[in-house]
């Protein structure tokens, strides 16, 4: 009878230490997560911080290029097509969606978090949820978290921060290809307006054919190269 009841006692400790061995493997895990996503938080907003430095290192090259002298501009202005200021208005549009979308990117969420109506979970993390809790209260609710409780709240908070990175990295994204659809059209101002200069033509001529051909050619040949 005695040797029974010590088994049962060594089943249950080593069910407990099986226990407890899971719990702090799950929350390690889910901590190593937490961080990776974090990372990858922090990722996008770097990345949006050097989009807004190149835009602003363009826009300043620009700005030191032309209208530091106005004399430039009046002698290069007859030289402005139709094509020309189109590539322009462009150029500008891809600029300034390039900012919007790196502004985007850091734009702080501080909407109600949707972690509150998760019911497994202390909200004791994100700042926001704290900031609505009494501090007597919060401390008591401090005082009861165990591995289990952080746990489940950086499962439930990691989850909901995956969203919003996803969010951000969408916007960067985006804020890249429109910074440089910026840079191709300015490119190809520049090529209008070199081509005008060169053969002399005044803004009387039309140079959308043959604009809109080289872009064809260019988009086409592209193309092939990803596709073969």
């Amino acid at each position: 009878m005695i040797r029974k009841n010590r088994n049962n006692e060594e089943n249950q400790d080593h069910l407990r230490s099986q226990d407890n061995y899971s719990v702090k493997h799950s929350l390690e895990y889910t901590r190593r997560v937490n961080q990776n996503v974090e990372s990858w938080y922090t990722s996008a907003d770097n990345k949006a911080q050097i989009l807004l430095t190149l835009n602003g290192v363009f826009l300043g090259f620009l700005a030191s290029s032309f209208f530091s002298d106005m004399n430039k501009i009046e002698k290069i202005n007859e030289y402005f097509g139709l094509e020309t200021l189109g590539f322009l208005s462009f150029m500008v549009l891809g600029v300034a969606a390039s900012m919007f979308a790196a502004l985007m990117c850091l734009r702080s969420r501080l909407h109600a978090s949707e972690s509150m109506k998760f019911e497994k979970k202390s909200p004791t993390w994100f700042f926001a949820d704290i900031s609505k809790i009494e501090t007597e209260k919060y401390v008591t609710m401090l005082s009861e978290v165990n591995e289990d409780v952080e746990r489940d709240t950086m499962a439930v908070e990691t989850s909901l921060l995956s969203t919003n990175v996803v969010a951000k990295h969408i916007w960067i994204n985006r804020g890249f290809s429109f910074f440089i659809s910026g840079l191709f059209f300015f490119l190809m101002a520049g090529t209008s307006c070199f081509i005008r200069l060169s053969y002399k033509m005044d803004n009387s001529y039309n140079l959308w054919p043959t604009i809109l051909g080289a872009i064809v050619i260019i988009i086409g040949w592209s193309v092939y190269k990803i596709l073969k």
